[in-house]
């Protein structure tokens, strides 16, 4: 069974390891935590989302993008990354995808309630 988190992570409740699972998320949550979770690379974490509200998502910086993006790409686990109420702009997908572009776990991709121009979908291609 899968419990998907607003602004966080997806994960099983089959999961024993209660430091890789979350169970509540706190929406004040730091860039540098969320980057925790993604490089633990656990098992039962197949599902990452975060939307334009979020605090870690309005302070994010270019820098980050690309670090969110080698970081999701590097976790062999996620299936499902998922931005939407306005996190993406054109300049954020287009960092964010210098490093995402290298998964070979993610299949899915869900952009909604973003403003992107055809100039920003066609960054997302490699």
């Amino acid at each position: 069974e899968r419990i998907l988190f607003r602004g966080g992570f997806a994960g099983s409740e089959d999961d024993s390891d209660e430091e890789s699972r979350s169970s509540s998320y706190d929406e004040d949550m730091t860039f540098s935590e969320i980057m925790r979770r993604v490089h633990q690379n656990g098992p039962y974490i197949t599902a990452f989302e975060g939307g334009g509200e979020l605090n870690w998502i309005q302070n994010m910086t270019n820098e980050d993008w690309e670090e969110l993006g080698r970081g999701l790409s590097n976790n062999t686990r996620l299936e499902t990354v998922r931005f939407y109420g306005g996190a993406l702009s054109d300049h954020r997908v287009d960092i964010l995808f210098q490093g995402l572009t290298r998964s070979s776990s993610i299949g899915k991709l869900s952009f909604c309630d973003n403003e992107l121009s055809v100039a920003g979908v066609q960054s997302m291609v490699p």
